[in-house]
């Protein structure tokens, strides 16, 4: 629709606007009025036929770290209600969000890399270098999500006074444990998009690239799920501490730490019979427990 002149209470104004619409509507008959075009981002960011498969692949490589990065920010805006509010203690309140600042400052960061790759011309995208560039960085990852399942645990119980802050993310509790668990998820995303981008690439450079990516990135939610494991076998450790009465003069501090926890299926050396045995890590002694 072509927009029109909308005339006053002037009789001449009124004539000439009414001749510039009759002039209007006969170039729009005869087509040679100039259609709106779209800009160019609205092609690249649509979804035609032009965009190829690794195309989506940056897509959303790119709007997954956008859409997260919001989600911290989020996650860390109701921490800082909750202190504001005075809604939980100080020490409670750093027991379920535990690093979540330096987490978002970093990840702010890693997201200033991956909108400068993407601002690059396709030829010259490296999406391996960050993750290798901030592999160390990443560390900090591990006690956020070693204390996830603990967070979770004691938010829970403590969700009524979390949600009386009237925060989105704490609408409900099945929304505040998805946030919590999103770093996770995030870290076990990235070797995916990067395999899916390796798939795609034909350079022997881009491929060695995305393949030293690769590699980092799989360490780095390797170092995560070793942190959960040994946070969850030293709680195991200190359940076992508090469960035995009488430790008989040996020091549970020279113990070390508990390298094996779980029931086994061993074969007993006299009769090689089959047993269910409960393994701590190394043999101990006897002990009366509650």
């Amino acid at each position: 629709m072509v927009p029109r002149a909308v005339p006053n209470a002037n009789p001449c104004r009124c004539k000439v606007i009414n001749y510039i619409n009759y002039v209007l509507d006969l170039a729009e008959q005869r087509n040679l009025l100039l259609q709106i075009q779209p800009y160019p981002e609205d092609n690249a960011m649509g979804a035609g036929p032009q965009m190829s498969y690794r195309d989506y692949i940056v897509k959303e490589l790119v709007d997954t770290e956008r859409k997260y990065v919001q989600d911290l920010e989020n996650l860390h805006d109701l921490k800082k209600t909750l202190e504001e509010q005075g809604a939980l203690p100080g020490d409670v309140i750093y027991q379920i969000f535990l690093n979540i600042n330096a987490i978002l400052d970093f990840q702010r960061r890693f997201l200033i890399r991956v909108e400068t790759t993407n601002s690059m011309p396709q030829s010259r995208q490296e999406w391996g270098s960050p993750f290798v560039y901030y592999e160390e960085a990443f560390n900090i990852y591990q006690p956020f999500i070693a204390n996830q399942r603990k967070a979770a645990q004691l938010a829970s119980q403590l969700f009524d006074k979390i949600q009386s802050s009237q925060h989105p993310v704490a609408s409900d509790f099945n929304t505040l444990d998805g946030f919590l668990l999103k770093p996770m998820q995030r870290l076990v995303k990235y070797p995916l998009l990067l395999k899916d981008l390796l798939k795609k690439s034909d350079d022997e450079a881009t491929k060695s690239d995305l393949a030293n990516g690769i590699s980092a990135a799989e360490r780095v939610l390797q170092k995560a799920n070793e942190a959960v494991d040994r946070d969850m076998l030293d709680e195991a450790l200190d359940d076992l501490i508090n469960r035995v009465d009488d430790w008989k003069n040996h020091r549970v501090e020279q113990f070390g730490k508990l390298l094996l926890h779980g029931v086994y299926t061993v074969v007993t050396g006299k009769s090689e019979q089959e047993k269910d045995v409960s393994l701590l890590g190394t043999p101990l002694p006897s002990f009366h427990t509650n």
